[in-house]
Formats: structure tokens, sequence, C-alpha cells
């Protein structure tokens, strides 16, 4: 009797015990997919904040190189103004200039080299 026993005992845990198994397979299941798509979301969401980025960062940097082209010497000759150099280097200021110097220039459309010869104020 007792085998019998033993044996109904081994074959009640055994159903419980694949019954736990499935259980556990099926939530594992339900889980991975729950974090699949919490994580496909996420995925989605950092898509968006990056291609936002990128487009705020395109805008600077053209609005940047619109300033950069605004500024540059070409432009600023284009507009009527001339630019001035001694030895390769702008001069930005009379002071830093003296009589005997050669200077050169620049126009739109070329540049004329000159010496400084006298001052005025």
């Amino acid at each position: 009797m007792i085998p019998a026993t033993a044996q109904s005992i081994v074959s009640t845990s055994r159903t419980r015990l694949d019954n736990y198994v499935g259980a556990i397979t099926t939530a594992t299941g339900t889980l991975l997919y729950a974090q699949s798509t919490r994580m496909d979301h996420t995925t989605e969401i950092i898509k968006g904040v990056v291609t936002q980025a990128l487009l705020t960062a395109n805008m600077q940097l053209q609005s940047l190189d619109d300033k950069v082209a605004l500024l540059s010497p070409r432009n600023i000759l284009n507009r009527g103004y001339s630019l001035t150099t001694r030895n390769g280097k702008f001069v930005t200021s009379a002071s830093e200039l003296n009589v005997g110097d050669f200077i050169t220039t620049h126009f739109r459309d070329g540049a004329v080299g000159t010496q400084v010869v006298k001052f005025k104020e």
C-alpha cells in the first residue's frame, strides 16, 4: 500500500510541476512581449528626439553659416567697402601704421599697393 500511495504522490507532484512549468513559460512569454513592446516604444521616442535634435542642430549650423557668409571679407568688399593689409595682416586702426609703411588696399575688383605718406585726423 505504501508504494501505491508514494506513486500517487509522485504523480500528483509531477502534474503540479508540469503546471508550474507551463505557468512560468506563459508568464515569461507575456513578460518578454510586454518588455519588447516597451522597448519598441522607447526606441521610437528616442528616434524622434534624435531626429528633432539633428534638425535643430542643422538649423543652427545653417544660421551660423549664413552669418559667416555675411561677415566674410568678400561680402564686405561686394558691399563697397575696402580692406587694408600690411604684411598680409588686416589693419584695423590708423595707429597701427607709420609713415613709410607699405599697405595694400583690397577692393571688390582688385587691390592697390600704397605707401603711407602722412596722417589725417
